[in-house]
């Protein structure tokens, strides 16, 4: 019946009629997607984060109190990472983040209250040697980025996107960005397990612009671009396929990310088992798209659903490198929209890539605060 009067219709056009018929010929291609929050392990993960609580207490004669993007952290990391943490449980309070972490890790920004935090590890004094001064954007790497991908979004297809890092630019513009990447490994370590950390270390921690890569850079269309620092959408690495003797393809798997209301720094009160609950309650029919948007497929005019997945080909040295930004920033990404810490973030626009949100005010109360530290111990 509705087909009927779709035809009959004055108002339907023979391009409307190819649209559709592109509608209906499309065959995404699509890999049931996990939930971004671990449930098959939950209870194991509610019973070891109690032990780790119970060996800490009676350890440091002080309680845990977990804040809502903490018990989310524990609930995204390795379950290798926990265990480790219940043997060790000191290492918790070097392992869980703060609400400087996600954000930083999103959008590169140093923030005030980021110039009064201590850290989890300390920052030579000699970190803050040239540290206002910002490189500029490799413009070859981006073109090269935008060869690669044919010049349309890899999502939609579309042309003129926009050339999107993976890990903000931001993040290691300035060596006073670079000092607190370094700061934040712990959180790191914790989020996402030793091997990512260090490799993040590696790829992201050497020099201003080391990431400022092809294989830190995707085009995507400008609504999504505008998405991706706001925690609204997430890309899981579903692995590294081999392609000939020097290119691999990286299979990239598009989610949609949910929204909650709560606060990540609200502080939840033991047993977890009733705010965790709560929390992945909150998940059930929101991971779909964002209210009042769409992002449609240039070819099909399908819109762009989570589980659909996209390859990517890349030398083989640099599809390894983009394995690794991408699972960094699936958990950076997961934790932050689990937690409600996107939402802390949702109206500020401030392009990445401008040294970190601020201004120099920022940059000089945070630079103070390093040369009071004392100096760094290796990890």
């Amino acid at each position: 019946m509705a087909m009927e009067a779709f035809f009959n219709h004055s108002s339907t056009t023979p391009r409307a009629i190819m649209r559709l018929f592109k509608y209906l010929e499309d065959r995404p291609s699509f890999s049931s997607p996990d939930a971004i929050i671990p449930t098959v392990d939950l209870e194991l993960r509610l019973e070891l984060i109690k032990d780790i609580c119970e060996k800490y207490e009676t350890a440091n004669i002080e309680t845990l109190h977990f804040t809502k993007l903490q018990l989310s952290a524990l609930l995204i990391m390795p379950l290798d990472t926990l265990r480790l943490a219940k043997q060790m449980p000191s290492l918790i309070s070097t392992w869980l983040p703060t609400d400087l972490y996600p954000r930083f890790m999103m959008q590169g920004k140093l923030l005030d209250s980021q110039a009064g935090s201590g850290g989890t590890s300390q920052v030579s004094a000699s970190a803050s040697v040239n540290s206002s001064a910002s490189v500029h954007r490799n413009a070859r790497e981006r073109e090269k980025c935008l060869a690669r991908d044919g010049r349309v979004c890899v999502f939609t297809k579309t042309a003129h996107p926009e050339v999107c890092h993976i890990i903000p630019f931001a993040v290691n513009a300035k060596q006073i960005n670079i000092a607190f990447l370094k700061q934040l490994h712990g959180p790191s370590t914790g989020l996402m397990g030793s091997e990512t950390a260090n490799s993040l270390s590696q790829l992201a921690a050497t020099a201003p612009g080391s990431s400022d890569k092809s294989w830190n850079m995707l085009c995507l269309h400008p609504l999504l671009h505008s998405f991706w620092g706001k925690c609204l959408f997430a890309i899981k690495c579903l692995g590294i396929i081999p392609s000939d003797n020097k290119h691999s393809i990286v299979r990239l798997q598009f989610h949609w990310m949910p929204r909650h209301n709560h606060k990540q720094n609200d502080l939840v009160k033991p047993p977890y088992k009733d705010a965790v609950e709560e929390m992945i309650q909150n998940l059930t029919d929101k991971q779909d798209t964002i209210p009042g948007f769409s992002v449609f497929k240039d070819s099909s005019a399908r819109e762009l659903e989570t589980g659909e997945t996209f390859d990517i080909l890349l030398e083989k040295e640099d599809a390894e490198k983009m394995k690794v930004v991408l699972d960094v920033q699936w958990a950076v990404v997961r934790l932050s929209a689990f937690s409600g810490a996107a939402g802390d973030w949702e109206l500020d626009d401030t392009p990445d890539g401008e040294g970190g949100a601020g201004g120099s005010a920022v940059a000089e109360r945070v630079e103070s605060w390093i040369e009071d530290l004392p100096s760094s111990t290796p990890h």
